[in-house]
């Protein structure tokens, strides 16, 4: 990929109906500039999406629609039916000639990297969006990214600067309304989450041309002269209604200008072949006419006229909020017609609805702000994944692992007499425990399987105090990344673990790992517990052996040491002693030592830990840290701007 600096980034509007383009010089700057098209003819940033072939090469824009002498030539072709030569020829055509022309008067170089960055609209399927991005690449256009309008709405009302919007306001509901030529699309955007809403309605400004030409047709003086023209030339009628939408701009214009509430407006039509001035068939629309033009219904709005279909669809996207919005955004040429302004701050109120300074290049603007997002966010995923796979974290990990056996050792020794040792004894007093080998059979097997329940609340406490331990030592490895991609670095901050919480889950259950280390060294203590119940049952001469009864001489024996020590402890743990003499120990001075038994076993545990599971552990809790900065990285990139 070129290095960020030189790469440049141009949101390309293709509209069916006219096309603007904005650029990013640097995508690490906040400046975006329109592009002045050569083929605007007068209009500068915005041109007409037509297309023509000559002998002499490719004309687009306004030179296409007048050229004299054309061997193919189409006029609004954006479909979403790309496989048809009809839309993929003239899309790759148009794309490649405007990259050439703009290329040609010095506004693009063709040595400088160059990213396209295309627009389309929300109801078009991946299918189609793959398909799309094809046919541009097929233009010439190395590098392309296609990115859905509404989104493109979405960051040009959060990040265009044209609007006195705030981020509460962005972050409850905001109704974006693109008014183009053959639709008029919503975008819900609630949480800063975009959402297309679909009235059902083919609600474009070029019905609106539509009905000029039908009024200009009945009402001009030369209509029977003009009908020729219109039958004697098949390109002439999509020219005509060209110039009568020319015609409309130039009454709303003058109207948005005046405080005359009678105004007019006007443009010339002329006819390719027109011989002289006679031949050229003025467009004059004053306020009556609008008046009249604008309550006619029309048949694809269900008898509807203009005006009553775009408030009604206005109510049916609010609707689709589930909330009042807070802010309607206006975007799109159409979007100059004074009544659209006035239609929407009925509805919502004036002090929601905002216009843009030049809604035209609206939707270029969002496409530039994507790119240079796009761009960013590529940078910001590029450094992710070079901390992710650089073994930071693992060293993070390894490096706290003594930290984590210590907690563990604490969490399963602490309480582990009154737990376990002191229940198991009683029971072995009442003789519901026969013999000491049970007796410390029963404590180990219920200190293992404390410790291999999943949901154990020590242990899942003392590795959620570990894991928030490890927090700002992660929040340090990602603190420069976010500065370098202008991301706030909360968004990288984790979250702190606690029990219960929802995002518990996002722990790691370390239980079957130390499992096994922790079970041994619990049956360890059970021994030593049990060690000092034998020699105090020794000592007591309570044994009953074959008839007779081992006296204190087997205990002094034990303590001799050799076989027949061996012998006395194997034959006292294996013995069932008389109850009353059972009932004779004092729990407390069997366990006076308890304190220091369970010192001893938490450091016990805590040394098996860290030297039998370091690799398991490092690396499950590796993959897991890694998997939340991940999950944080992903969400982090709709905060890039």
């Amino acid at each position: 990929m070129a290095s960020q600096a030189d790469l440049r980034i141009i949101g390309f509007d293709l509209g069916h109906a006219e096309s603007a383009l904005v650029e990013v010089n640097d995508p690490r700057s906040d400046e975006f500039v329109k592009l002045e098209l050569p083929s605007a003819i007068g209009r500068q940033y915005v041109t007409v999406t037509a297309v023509a072939q000559t002998d002499d090469g490719v004309l687009i824009g306004y030179p296409a629609v007048n050229a004299p002498d054309v061997l193919n030539r189409y006029v609004a072709f954006k479909s979403p039916d790309l496989t048809k030569e009809a839309h993929s020829k003239p899309t790759g055509l148009f794309v490649a000639q405007m990259r050439d022309e703009l290329v040609e008067v010095g506004r693009v170089s063709a040595a400088s990297p160059t990213r396209w960055v295309f627009g389309a609209p929300s109801g078009w399927n991946d299918q189609t969006l793959r398909t799309y991005a094809k046919v541009l690449g097929s233009a010439g256009l190395s590098d392309v990214e296609v990115v859905a309008e509404s989104r493109a709405a979405m960051l040009y009302a959060r990040d265009a600067g044209e609007f006195e919007v705030s981020q509460q306001q962005l972050e409850a509901a905001v109704l974006v309304v693109d008014l183009g030529s053959s639709t008029t699309d919503f975008t819900a955007i609630v949480g800063l989450k975009v959402r297309p809403v679909d009235t059902g309605t083919a609600l474009g400004a070029g019905l609106i041309d539509k009905a000029i030409m039908n009024w200009v047709l009945d009402t001009h003086r030369r209509r029977a002269d003009l009908r020729r023209w219109l039958d004697r030339e098949p390109f002439e009628e999509p020219r005509f209604e060209l110039a009568c939408r020319a015609a409309k701009e130039d009454y709303f214009r003058n109207l948005a200008a005046s405080r005359d509430k009678q105004v007019s407006g006007g443009n010339l039509y002329r006819p390719i072949k027109a011989d002289d001035q006679e031949d050229g068939f003025f467009i004059t629309i004053g306020t009556p006419d609008m008046d009249q033009i604008l309550a006619v219904p029309h048949p694809v709005l269900d008898g509807r006229n203009w005006m009553e279909a775009f408030e009604a669809d206005l109510r049916t996207a609010a609707a689709g909020l589930d909330r009042a919005p807070e802010v309607v955004l206006l975007t799109g040429g159409a979007s100059r017609m004074p009544f659209v302004l006035r239609i929407a701050r009925d509805i919502f109120g004036a002090d929601k609805v905002k216009l843009g300074a030049e809604p035209e290049v609206a939707i270029a603007k969002g496409l530039a702000l994507a790119g240079r997002i796009g761009v960013r966010a590529e940078g910001f995923r590029a450094d992710m994944r070079l901390l992710l796979s650089s073994g930071q974290v693992e060293s993070l990990v390894e490096g706290r692992l003594s930290q984590l056996a210590e907690g563990l050792g604490q969490a399963v020794a602490t309480g582990f007499m009154a737990r376990f040792a002191r229940p198991a004894f009683r029971r072995w007093q009442e003789r519901e425990i026969v013999t000491l080998n049970s007796l410390e059979s029963v404590i180990a097997r219920q200190a293992a399987d404390y410790v291999a329940d999943p949901n154990n609340p020590a242990i899942l406490d003392a590795i959620a105090q570990w894991q928030n331990g490890l927090r700002p030592d992660l929040a340090d490895l990602t603190r420069s990344i976010c500065a370098k991609w202008r991301i706030p670095p909360s968004a990288m901050e984790l979250e702190p673990v606690s029990l219960g919480s929802r995002d518990w889950n996002m722990s790691v259950n370390l239980n079957t790992i130390i499992a096994g280390s922790i079970g041994n060294i619990a049956g360890w203590i059970a021994a030593s517990v049990v060690g000092a119940i034998v020699i105090a049952v020794a000592a007591a001469g309570a044994v009953p052996s074959g008839g007779t009864t081992l006296v204190v001489g087997a205990y002094l024996a034990m303590g001799a040491g050799g076989a027949l020590s061996n012998w006395a402890s194997r034959k006292v743990r294996s013995a069932d002693v008389y109850v009353w003499v059972r009932k004779g120990f004092s729990a407390d001075t069997v366990f006076k030592n308890q304190e220091q038994q369970e010192r001893e076993l938490a450091d016990k545990i805590a040394g098996a830990i860290a030297q039998e599971n370091t690799d398991a552990i490092v690396a499950q809790m590796s993959r897991r840290l890694e998997a939340e900065l991940q999950e944080l990285a992903v969400a982090a990139e709709l905060l890039v701007s």
